[in-house]
């Protein structure tokens, strides 16, 4: 019971970890900044070109988050309640078509990022709720993919 309580607290280190790096990795940090300056100054749009290495760096850090919850590195309810609305704001804004076109990405390179983001659209927060309900949601959820 101890080394289950153990690894079960490292899966959820880990995904906080993974979730942080969103503000605190200066590279992304960065990349978020200039994105969202471009956007505020409604820049972006007709320009994507100028930043296709922000927008990549980006979209292959909340890639790797797909993964790692894909792969079970990291506890999925844990990293919906921290994540999502960044998760949804910017697959919304940076994998639509106009954007991947000008931008010539292949949404199959961020595929998990994609069906992770279509997943997580209109589910409620994760977060308080009992052990037997986030089992089933995530049983539910998992039939459905």
């Amino acid at each position: 019971m101890q080394i289950l309580t153990i690894r079960n607290e490292k899966k959820r280190e880990r995904t906080l970890t993974a979730c942080i790096r969103y503000e605190s990795d200066a590279v992304v940090e960065g990349c978020v900044r200039r994105l969202r300056q471009a956007s505020d100054d409604k820049t972006f749009k007709g320009h994507e070109t100028s930043y296709t290495q922000d927008v990549v760096v980006l979209l292959n850090y909340l890639d790797t988050l797909a993964i790692g919850v894909r792969q079970g590195l990291y506890d999925e309810n844990l990293a919906y309640d921290h994540t999502n609305a960044i998760v949804q704001k910017w697959t919304d804004a940076l994998l639509d078509h106009e954007t991947r076109k000008a931008l010539d990405i292949d949404l199959r390179d961020f595929d998990r990022l994609h069906k992770m983001a279509q997943r997580w659209s209109n589910v409620e927060p994760r977060f308080g709720r009992r052990w037997w309900h986030r089992r089933h949601a995530t049983y539910t959820r998992r039939r459905k993919d």
